[in-house]
């Protein structure tokens, strides 16, 4: 039992001896009737039994290479991890060495993704205006580890590239911001938008375009002023018409009341006016008490007659 035992020990120490293999892939990414390479790159001092490829990090369904190489379409990759496109994939693999009737495995190898795209379909094209700016989103139908640079065009020139974001749900979208003198002059008042999103893959992955959207501008002309400015503009002078009406009417008024005054005042005087004859007091009667004013501020006079 306890050379058992030593047995098992020396082989782990032999296993965790053997440097760990590294997957490379071409291409990483696959579309429709494509195929990938795939190899496990061993140490140059190790003479090996043969490899072992797993994908998703479950080590079933294991594939074998002596040669520690692998040609697969974007079928059989899909049939392989069981999965419908589009869909990313994780392949690892490890080596064997065959040493005293026994096969030792080497570590395993950090994994590498391969996306399955097969045919990309077109993105949704989204457009916003809030007569600041015009917000365009570029949605991509697909669920991968990827990042994807998506296109803005208006009709067929390119406009702007940006660059995908990803949400929670797997879904990538890019984003657009457009200002309308991008877009719009006073000789064009419409455009037509569209979008694609591509791989920065050898050669280029690029999906179809998306559907147009037609945007329009409404310019409002310089001339066309609102009728309460008009209508603020001509009630100004008529309004300084009023006040000079005014001030003048009570200019009048004042004077005219001055005028008033004085000649009750001396009228006053007039109706007051009595003699005495002998310390007696006489009666006065006047005849005529007869004011006559030339002017508002001018003289008066009243004439008398004693009985």
């Amino acid at each position: 039992m306890e050379v058992f035992f030593f047995i098992v020990f020396q082989l782990l120490l032999e296993v965790q001896s053997y440097k760990a293999p590294a997957v490379k892939v071409s291409p990483d990414v696959l579309r429709e009737s494509s195929s990938v390479k795939m190899i496990c790159e061993i140490p140059a001092d190790v003479t090996v039994k043969q490899c072992h490829f797993y994908i998703n990090r479950e080590q079933k369904n294991i594939k074998y290479s002596w040669k520690c190489e692998l040609d697969l379409t974007d079928a059989e990759v899909l049939r392989w991890a069981d999965v419908k496109s589009p869909a990313s994939v994780d392949i690892t693999c490890f080596y064997s060495i065959h040493e005293d009737g026994i096969d030792k495995p080497s570590s395993h190898s950090p994994a590498v993704t391969v996306m399955v795209l097969g045919s990309l379909q077109k993105p949704f094209i989204a457009v916003s205006d809030d007569d600041v700016q015009i917000s365009i989103a570029c949605e991509i139908p697909l669920s991968v580890k990827a990042d994807f640079t998506c296109s803005l065009y208006t009709e067929d020139v390119l406009l702007h590239r940006s660059v995908s974001q990803r949400i929670q749900s797997g879904e990538h979208y890019c984003v657009f911001y457009v200002s309308h003198s991008d877009l719009f002059t006073q000789s064009v008042n419409s455009r037509r938008l569209s979008c694609d999103y591509s791989l920065n893959t050898e050669p280029e992955v690029r999906s179809p375009r998306s559907d147009t959207h037609t945007i329009r501008a409404v310019f409002t002309p310089a001339s066309a002023r609102p009728e309460t400015t008009r209508e603020s503009e001509t009630s100004v002078p008529h309004t300084d018409h009023i006040h000079s009406e005014v001030s003048w009417l009570t200019v009048v008024l004042i004077f005219t009341g001055i005028g008033l005054f004085v000649s009750g005042l001396m009228g006053f005087f007039c109706l007051c006016h009595f003699d005495s004859s002998d310390g007696v007091l006489t009666e006065v009667i006047y005849s005529s008490c007869q004011v006559e004013t030339t002017s508002l501020l001018t003289s008066s006079v009243c004439s008398s007659k004693h009985r």
